[in-house]
């Protein structure tokens, strides 16, 4: 799928997954207890520790629907937790998007780009 094409489907999704009642799939379970073993949802944190916390709203599994999810990061925490967020759906399989900066991150691509990476440090680099 082209970025255009992900683009209108990322928009639809986010215009209708707050009504889907079906919950949270399984694989947006795990990754959301990843997510949250690493940094909590705000929701668990004290009056005092809530400035610090990561996600920008809470709680967290309410941003997960069956088949789409929004993360959303407070701005100073972008830098530190963003990449984290990233590898993690990666791992689960999960596209990530960025809407600000205009950027789609598919498992798949990675997996190939970290393969091809992988066969070009065997073989040593091009003279």
């Amino acid at each position: 799928m082209g970025d255009k094409r992900a683009w209108k489907w990322i928009f639809s999704k986010m215009d209708s997954f707050e009504v889907d009642q079906r919950g949270p799939h399984r694989v947006f379970k795990r990754f959301h207890r990843a997510l949250t073993a690493r940094y909590p949802c705000i929701c668990s944190l004290s009056d005092e520790e809530v400035d610090n916390g990561v996600w920008a709203d809470g709680p967290l599994i309410n941003n997960f629907g069956w088949d789409f999810g929004v993360v959303a990061l407070s701005f100073p925490a972008v830098s530190m937790a963003l990449p984290f967020v990233v590898r993690t759906a990666a791992r689960y399989g999960i596209f990530t998007f960025d809407e600000q900066i205009n950027l789609i991150s598919r498992p798949r691509l990675m997996q190939r780009i970290r393969a091809f990476l992988r066969g070009f440090r065997r073989r040593g680099r091009p003279r």
